[in-house]
């Protein structure tokens, strides 16, 4: 592929994957299109082989970049992850934009070009859409089964993301191609980071989202994945992304609010029980500007464990009541997350 002028950048994130990066990155140049592609590696100090294969193997062929995570101050695998995604944008230069992990892959050949091509005939658009498959790393060949089971995905057309979050739910980063928008690949000193719910909510904007009837694109379920390293308890509350993506994009408050109910229960009723909050999920959360996780500790203060029994029995009477007038979620957001944003919808 050529990488002159690119009219698509493919980001690839990796850490001691050689092999399956090697899928990963050949699935991606295996891609037959009529304009250059833009294939970035950004790899952080892998110890597998990882570097010289890309500076020998793909010269010429890969844009490899390497980043140390070790030198920045994360708490999990995930964190790390994102500083290293960050690195790897601040390359992409195409005016579409894909980003993959090292260990998943695509199945097709013509894929990048059905997605350019309906970007660039629906310039209402800032996302194109497809579904996706999961697999488990140590049988990647079994039939590949559709995930997500939305009828809206099983045709071609435009929603918004009213849409996508209500009837469709969350999707894998690599599952969208985006229109390249550069203000968003700078680090945020927010806490919010760079997984694949969060990359949507900063991209959707307030825009339409086009569909494809496709599934080219495998997710695969690694040993070494992000979870390997963490606790349930840690697992339990990191993967919550409602709160992050309603900070991110408040114009999908109210959707991501009432789909997600259970989340404000879950996070209130730990803290109102003092059940144990990790050191690491303390330092972590602790530079989110979101009250609901910024707050969770084991010693939490009086005036906050009062806010957290609010947030608990308001959602309690959302949920037992099946309230949904944007009145009430309005106060749920401003005692769970903060003050409400001038163009949050509820």
């Amino acid at each position: 592929m050529n990488t002159s002028t690119p009219k698509l950048s493919v980001v690839i994130i990796s850490h001691n994957q050689r092999e399956v990066l090697r899928r990963c990155i050949e699935s991606v140049l295996q891609q037959k299109t009529t304009f250059p592609v833009q294939v970035i590696v950004s790899d952080d100090r892998s110890t597998d082989g990882t570097r010289e294969m890309l500076t020998e193997e793909y010269k010429n062929r890969v844009i490899a970049t390497f980043f140390d995570s070790d030198k920045c101050d994360t708490t999990f695998t995930l964190e790390r992850s994102s500083y290293n995604r960050i690195n790897g944008l601040q390359y992409a230069t195409g005016k579409y934009l894909i980003n993959i992990d090292g260990d998943d892959f695509f199945t097709s050949t013509d894929l990048f070009q059905a997605m350019v091509d309906t970007l660039e005939a629906h310039p209402e658009c800032t996302l194109c859409c497809q579904n996706y498959c999961v697999v488990d790393s140590y049988n990647v060949n079994v039939p590949h089964v559709v995930q997500n089971k939305s009828d809206l995905l099983k045709q071609n057309r435009i929603i918004d993301g009213q849409m996508l979050y209500s009837q469709v739910g969350y999707l894998p980063a690599a599952c969208f191609m985006a229109r390249n928008n550069k203000s968003l690949t700078e680090i945020e000193e927010n806490g919010i980071p760079y997984d694949d719910n969060t990359i949507t909510a900063r991209y959707i904007g307030d825009c339409k989202i086009a569909i494809l009837n496709r599934c080219d694109f495998v997710y695969v379920q690694y040993g070494s994945s992000t979870c390997a390293s963490m606790t349930e308890e840690e697992k339990s509350i990191l993967f919550l992304p409602e709160f992050k993506m309603m900070k991110l994009n408040p114009l999908y408050a109210g959707v991501l609010m009432r789909r997600n109910l259970g989340a404000f229960t879950f996070v209130s009723r730990k803290a109102i029980k003092s059940d144990y909050i990790s050191s690491k999920l303390q330092t972590y959360f602790g530079k989110c500007d979101i009250f609901i996780l910024n707050r969770l500790s084991n010693q939490i203060c009086f005036s906050d464990r009062l806010r957290y029994r609010m947030i608990y029995l308001w959602t309690y009477l959302l949920f037992g009541l099946h309230i949904k007038r944007p009145f009430f979620y309005r106060i749920l957001y401003r005692l769970a997350i903060g003050k409400i944003p001038k163009e949050a919808r509820f």
